[in-house]
């Protein structure tokens, strides 16, 4: 894997045929790159940038909103810490 610039991308997509990708990227850039990966049909993108992008039906688009589950984590934490402590004070 080659990091390389934005205008290599659609080529790349096309010379390694492609199928899948994960984008992430800071939120301006995001929508960009989704698109360049749509128009070269890449069949499935997984999104760790924080925006929506739209893309046609042909795509399936997954968005990982990565505060929402971090926030589920501490969640969960705080949970086991309160039963955690529930079961000593008994």
């Amino acid at each position: 894997m080659v990091v390389q610039s934005i205008e290599a991308l659609p080529e790349a997509v096309r010379a390694t045929k492609i199928q899948m990708a994960i984008v992430t990227v800071p939120a301006p850039a995001a929508a960009t790159i989704i698109d360049v990966l749509a128009r070269q049909r890449v069949r499935a993108v997984l999104n760790f940038a924080p925006v929506r992008a739209k893309v046609p039906r042909s795509v399936e688009l997954i968005n990982i909103d990565l505060s929402i589950e971090l926030e589920k984590l501490a969640h969960f934490l705080g949970k086991k810490e309160r039963l955690s402590w529930q079961r000593k004070t008994r």
